[in-house]
C-alpha cells in the first residue's frame, strides 16, 4: 500500500513537471509595453512583457531582459535606467526561446506644449509660441494646442505672439526638465476686453 500511495505521489510530480514543461515550450509570442519610449538622462522607466502560449492565453512567465546601444536594464525585473548622454537603443525581452524588442531614446532635451484660449473660453489657432533667447517656436492648431520640441533642459520665457490688433501678447516661465513635458497653457486676451461681440453696424447713403 506505501509502495503505491509513493509510486502515485511521483507520477503526480512527473506529470506537474511535464505540464511545466509543455507550458514553457507552447509559448508562441511576447509583447513588451511600452514598445518605444524616449526617457531623460539617468531617469528610469519600467518595462514588462506579456508572454502568451499557442492557444493565445496569457500564462505567467519572466522573461530576462537586455538593452543594447543606450543605458541599462534589470535583466529580472525590466527597469530600464538612461545613461548621461544621448543615444538610441533596444531593449528585448526573451522567455522560452522568443523574443520582441522596444525602441528606446535618451535625450538631455525636453518639451514645452500646452493649449491657448482667449478670455472667453474660446481656442484660438493660428498664434505663435515662442521661447525668449531661443528660435524654438510652434502655431496652435485648431484645438488651440501647441508643442515645442527639443527644449535643452532650463528655464524659460515663454511667449505669446500677439496677432495684430486682437489679442494682447501674453509669458508665463517655464522650466524644462529633460525627457519630460512641461504643460504651459494661455488664456489670452482681446485689446478690448471683454470684445465687443455686437459692434454697431453703420449704413452709409
Amino acid at each position: 500500500m506505501v509502495k503505491f500511495v509513493a509510486s502515485c505521489l511521483l507520477a503526480v510530480i512527473f506529470l506537474s513537471g511535464c505540464g511545466d514543461l509543455e507550458t514553457s515550450s507552447s509559448v508562441s509570442s511576447i509583447t513588451i509595453s511600452p514598445s518605444s519610449i524616449t526617457v531623460g538622462i539617468a531617469k528610469s522607466t519600467l518595462f514588462s512583457a506579456i508572454v502568451k502560449n499557442s492557444a493565445g492565453n496569457i500564462i505567467s512567465a519572466s522573461p530576462t531582459w537586455s538593452v543594447s546601444g543606450t543605458g541599462s536594464i534589470n535583466s529580472s525585473t525590466g527597469l530600464f535606467t538612461a545613461g548621461s548622454a544621448s543615444g538610441e537603443g533596444t531593449v528585448t525581452a526573451t522567455y522560452g526561446g522568443i523574443s520582441d524588442t522596444a525602441a528606446v531614446t535618451t535625450t538631455i532635451n525636453g518639451w514645452v506644449a500646452g493649449r491657448v484660449l482667449d478670455s472667453l473660453g474660446k481656442k484660438v489657432q493660428d498664434i505663435k509660441v515662442y521661447l525668449i533667447g531661443t528660435s524654438l517656436e510652434d502655431f496652435t492648431d485648431s484645438d488651440g494646442d501647441y508643442s515645442i520640441p527639443s527644449v535643452p533642459a532650463g528655464t524659460y520665457e515663454v511667449w505669446t505672439d500677439r496677432d495684430s490688433s486682437i489679442y494682447r501678447a501674453a509669458s508665463k516661465e517655464a522650466t524644462v526638465v529633460s525627457g519630460e513635458t512641461e504643460t504651459v497653457n494661455f488664456t489670452i486676451l482681446y485689446f478690448t476686453d471683454p470684445p465687443d461681440l455686437n459692434p454697431p453696424v453703420f449704413e452709409f447713403e
